[in-house]
């Protein structure tokens, strides 16, 4: 089965505005600079290089199917067995509060009131959190969220419980 993870708007409103920033700041010194235009050159490509990698690192979607969970990424794959997974619960977007996130979602560790969490997300809602056999967590936004834990449900998960 595959889960769609598209971004909601307030992820997309700040993607545009990291862009367009990232993409005009360097732009703009280039063109006001009387001197070296190197400096801004570089950095432009730099700023374009981690928007790029960012965009890699979004997840496109979330498949499971009978022994895997699999976030589909532009370049590679996160693989997780089921039979890793110990519990998966909804959760709330104000377990984001406090943190800024970055272009295209959450991708990487994060500190939550929670604790430390591994984010895989395009959105601030409809957050799935799973949590490993050996403790660590992980954090998901399917669109459609009941119906992806209803789907971990039914595919024989020894320890999920519904959300």
């Amino acid at each position: 089965m595959t889960f769609t993870a598209s971004m909601d708007k307030h992820i997309r409103r700040r993607t545009i505005l990291m862009s367009v920033v990232l993409f005009a700041l360097p732009l703009f010194s280039l063109f006001r600079s009387s001197g070296n235009g190197y400096i801004s050159v570089i950095i432009f490509f730099l700023y374009m290089l981690s928007l790029a990698m960012a965009y890699a690192q979004m997840p496109r979607v979330y498949r499971l199917d009978n022994q895997e969970l699999v976030i589909q990424r532009l370049f590679s794959s996160i693989v997780i067995r089921k039979d890793d997974i110990r519990h998966v619960e909804a959760v709330q977007w104000d377990l984001m509060e406090g943190t800024w996130g970055g272009a295209f979602g959450y991708s990487g560790v994060y500190e939550t009131i929670l604790g430390d969490i591994r984010f895989y997300t395009t959105r601030c809602d409809k957050l799935i959190l799973i949590t490993k056999t050996d403790g660590s967590r992980i954090m998901l936004s399917p669109d459609e969220p009941d119906r992806f834990v209803g789907a971990l449900e039914k595919s024989s998960l020894p320890y999920a419980v519904p959300a």
